[in-house]
Parts: C-alpha cells; structure tokens; sequence
C-alpha cells in the first residue's frame, strides 16, 4: 500500500486532475511516473528516517531533528532553505521553509508539518514494515509520509529539468 500511495500521490499532484485516468501520458508525466517508479525504495527509506526521528509536537529538539533531514533532501534540489524558531515561550520547534525562486512556470505553495502527535514516551515510536504494501509508525501517514511525497514530487520534476 505504502509503494501505491507514494507513487499514486505522485501522479496525482503532478498530473493534472482533470486529465483522464486512462488518457495516454505525456512525455513529462512519464518522465515523473519512471522517476517515481525507480526512486520508491529511496523514498521509503527517507520515511522509515524521519518516522524513527520522534517529533511529538512538545519535542522541539526531535522537530529540528526531522527538519534538518528534509533541508538536507531540499538542498539538494536547489532549495534555499531557512529555519525559523518560534519564541521560547510557545514551547515549539519552529518551522522550515525551503523556497526556490524562478521566473518561468507556476508558482506553487506546498505545505506540511513535521511533528507528530507522538510524545517522547509513547509506545508508538518506531517504523514496522508490515508487508509489501503496508506500514505504520508515527507520522507515516499524517504528515511525514505527506512531507516524503512533496519533496519526491519535487525531486522528480527537478530530474526532468
């Protein structure tokens, strides 16, 4: 399930909606799925990484934590990236932004979060791989799943130019 979701999310945030599912591809929606396709085990890792990372919303130093291993995928991409703490009153990490400037295409705002619900002695703590298709941990599916599609999604246009 888990190879489906990321490449199926893939497609949908990189294909236009309105397309047919079963319409023929375009040359750059092909580029995506094949990139998709060769890069899902590279993409699972990452989220087996960051789902390992705990990030409970009041685990600040766990939130940074993940963030510097999603600055470091960004960057690499030619993502500027900036981190910005919250005021130590609020008991919070902070966010990361990774932005790239341009002057051709659309512009796109992509948003998510890198905390969890998960506090630092939950017993829900770690990455199970239950099957081929099926897995669980904290923040597999809300948000550090969502976060590993994003920046694949990102990777595989910047694969294609």
């Amino acid at each position: 399930m888990i190879r489906r979701l990321v490449q199926f999310s893939l497609l949908t945030i990189l294909v236009c909606p309105a397309t047919p599912i079963l319409a023929q591809l375009s040359d750059t929606e092909a580029a995506v799925a094949e990139y998709a396709d060769e890069h899902i085990g590279d993409a699972i890792r990452l989220l087996e990484e960051v789902v390992n990372i705990n990030s409970g919303t009041m685990n600040a130093e766990g939130v940074r934590r993940v963030g510097k291993v999603f600055e470091e995928e960004f960057r690499e991409i030619g993502f500027e990236t900036r981190w910005e703490e919250y005021p130590p009153d609020m008991s919070r990490a902070g966010n990361l932004y990774a932005e790239r400037k341009g002057s051709q295409g659309k512009r796109v705002l992509l948003i998510g979060h890198l905390d969890t619900v998960f506090e630092v002695d939950s017993p829900f703590q770690r990455y199970e791989q239950i099957n081929d298709t099926l897995a669980r941990g904290p923040g597999v599916e809300d948000m550090k799943g969502g976060d590993v599609v994003i920046l694949y999604a990102l990777k595989a246009l910047h694969s294609i130019g």
